[in-house]
């Protein structure tokens, strides 16, 4: 990928740009223009510069809802030394393996895995990953309740009237409905490009453009699928992404995890299985923010110990999509879940 010096800087205009998009993925540039006081035209040119240079990008992916629980599998991978690489690039080419990191741990690969039930997660990891030639250990903790996910992550370069001008202020309504037969054809060029638009993708597909404009507006509004606009998190000013797995009373789990899904370090904030029933990661601008972080956390909440922290050495996967060594989007692999009765 060449790069230009303007290829290769996030300016703080482009952050403004980022977050307007992080709080409507979707929005047209007119409405993006008027909440962030720069000029559509602009704007437009600006994302697309960082969209084609892979600097940010917006994905679209399938919810789990409760008529269909897609199990959350954190996973943690012990190799040989010289496997490391080459098992989490495998990895990183498998559609229910979401998010890939290469870390200080002794398990050296941590991975975000889906699955159609624990059986299935059960096989995925303790078959499928374990049989990789060089994976020496394999172990999983269950996401059991969400606090925070990477989605609703901000790079905090708006003011509060300007957010205010791009949500509508009610609460998201979780989805209660999967895809429809005719609505796949049109999920798949949104995972690719978020933004691409109705003509576009009618386009391609050789729909009628009001057909599609109308499917695209269903899907958001069942919200059946989630828009996430994303960032590289090396030249954003975030090089350094640490993971703090704690021990937390149970009583107090729910007070803390919601707490702490509020700092603006935080990325992804769930309570897991496990004697470290809460993992917190978060993007931080140096490696010793990590131990400020600590004391922080177990300042204001004393029942709270720390059972390890670990440093991301490199992202090669997140949420589908494949990072080079500067966190920037070089590809994409559709997340999908595991199931091994499809696989028999």
């Amino acid at each position: 990928m060449r790069e230009s010096k303007e290829s290769a800087e996030i300016t703080e205009t482009d952050l403004v740009i980022i977050e307007a998009l992080q709080l409507s993925p979707r929005a047209t540039w007119a409405r993006i223009g008027s909440a962030t006081d720069v000029d559509p035209t602009t704007a437009a040119r600006r994302w697309r510069r960082l969209a084609e240079s892979g600097m940010a990008w917006i994905t679209a992916y399938q919810v789990s809802h409760a008529q269909r629980p897609l199990r959350a599998g954190f996973v943690d991978i012990t190799c040989h030394p010289e496997a490391v690489r080459r098992v989490a690039d495998e990895l990183a080419s498998w559609p229910a393996v979401a998010s890939v990191e290469r870390t200080t741990a002794a398990a050296q690969l941590f991975c975000l895995t889906l699955a159609e039930s624990l059986s299935d997660l059960d096989d995925l990891v303790h078959r499928n990953v374990a049989e990789i030639p060089g994976v020496t250990g394999t172990s999983v903790r269950i996401a059991t309740r969400p606090y925070r996910e990477g989605s609703e992550w901000l790079v905090r370069a708006l003011s509060g009237a300007q957010r205010a001008q791009l949500t509508d202020g009610s609460p998201a309504k979780p989805t209660t409905r999967d895809l429809l037969p005719e609505e796949q054809s049109i999920a798949m060029p949104l995972g690719i490009d978020g933004r691409r638009s109705s003509a576009e993708i009618a386009a391609a597909l050789g729909y009628p453009e009001a057909l599609v404009r109308r499917r695209i507006s269903r899907l958001v509004r069942d919200r059946v699928l989630r828009f996430r606009c994303d960032v590289s998190h090396v030249l954003a000013g975030w090089p350094v992404i640490a993971q703090l797995r704690l021990r937390v009373p149970g009583d107090r789990l729910d007070t803390i995890g919601k707490a702490l899904a509020t700092l603006p370090q935080t990325r992804l904030c769930l309570a897991t299985t496990g004697a470290e029933n809460l993992l917190v990661q978060v993007w931080l601008r140096s490696p010793d923010e990590v131990a400020d972080l600590e004391h922080t956390i177990t300042r204001r909440f004393p029942e709270v110990s720390v059972g390890c922290r670990d440093i991301t050495l490199r992202a090669v996967k997140r949420m589908g999509r494949l990072l080079d060594d500067r966190g920037r989007n070089i590809g994409y692999v559709p997340v999908a879940s595991w199931s091994a009765s499809a696989r028999a």
